[in-house]
């Protein structure tokens, strides 16, 4: 229900309306502080906004950004594909088996290294021929 401010007859306002009015007053102040702030804030986000790429700095970027992009069509038609590398993987993989298959009978490097080299077989014909000249000259010195 709507009610006069001042009361009736002449008696002197309602004393807890001061209370009331001084916590308006103080909200107000806080209003007009904080709106005080956002016109700051306002002006810093403008001078900030103006600084900001104009179009022409980005139809600058955006032409750098064709070049680039016809430079990588360029170059890379040459590149392998994942598909391309896994092709030569699976013929890699054949490969393999097919020389696992054939090549067992071949001499492994430790079966290479069990066979006498040529240095040592010269080594030994020349002992079994110093031998046999040995035993030759002792049968004659004994008829």
């Amino acid at each position: 229900m709507d009610g006069p401010v001042e009361p009736p007859a002449g008696s002197p306002y309602d004393r807890g309306m001061e209370q009331r009015l001084s916590r308006v007053e103080n909200d107000v102040r806080e209003v007009k502080d904080s709106l005080v702030e956002l016109k700051a804030m306002f002006a810093r986000m403008d001078e900030r906004l103006e600084q900001l790429a104009t179009k022409a700095d980005v139809a600058k970027v955006e032409s750098r950004l064709d070049v680039m992009d016809a430079r990588l069509d360029a170059t890379l038609p040459h590149v392998a594909t994942k598909a391309d590398v896994a092709k030569v993987e699976n013929r890699l993989d054949v490969m393999d088996a097919r020389l696992d298959a054939t090549l067992p009978h071949l001499a492994t490097s430790a079966g290479l290294a069990e066979k006498p080299g040529k240095t040592y077989m010269w080594g030994i014909l020349g002992v079994l021929l110093t031998a046999y000249a040995c035993g030759l000259a002792a049968l004659a010195v004994l008829k």
